[in-house]
């Protein structure tokens, strides 16, 4: 079973910074791609968007990264945080293209997996009809580390 560490300090230090977005009762995520050559964001969304709102909500979430940086890592925490600039200028906004699901509740699991197959570099389809398999296999992942953490 391989397993992740969550690892503290400054989040631009890490290739892929993975964050979710709600717009009321819709999910969708975005990935901000660090490593070198392909610097970018990558914005997900299984629902119906325009450009405009694909590009505020990619801003509005490096906004957030700035702030956390900013104003708490480096003014709460006074953790040494070095200057950097990324914006649309530094990191291209690209729409993710994901899959567009049929109903009005698997936006989050659209979501989650559409970051699954861009952070693992998989060409694995995502379509409505894998929903059900996707839900299970994230109940058994959550599962698995509530056991390894003990709380099961």
């Amino acid at each position: 079973m391989r397993r992740s560490i969550l690892v503290a300090g400054d989040p631009l230090d890490h290739d892929l910074i993975i964050m979710f977005g709600n717009e009321s009762v819709h999910w969708y995520s975005i990935m901000m791609d660090n490593r070198e050559g392909n610097k970018q964001v990558v914005y997900f969304d299984s629902g119906s968007y325009t450009d405009s709102a694909m590009r505020e909500r990619c801003m509005f979430h490096m906004r957030l990264i700035r702030d956390y940086r900013n104003n708490y890592l480096r003014d709460v925490l006074q953790l040494p945080v070095r200057e950097a600039v990324f914006d649309e200028t530094t990191h291209d906004i690209i729409d993710g293209m994901s899959s567009r699901q049929q109903n009005g509740f698997d936006c989050g699991v659209f979501a989650m997996a559409n970051v699954e197959r861009y952070a693992l570099d998989q060409n694995v389809p995502i379509s409505q009809n894998s929903m059900k398999l996707y839900r299970c296999r994230y109940l058994g992942q959550l599962y698995d580390l509530a056991i390894a953490m003990g709380v099961v």
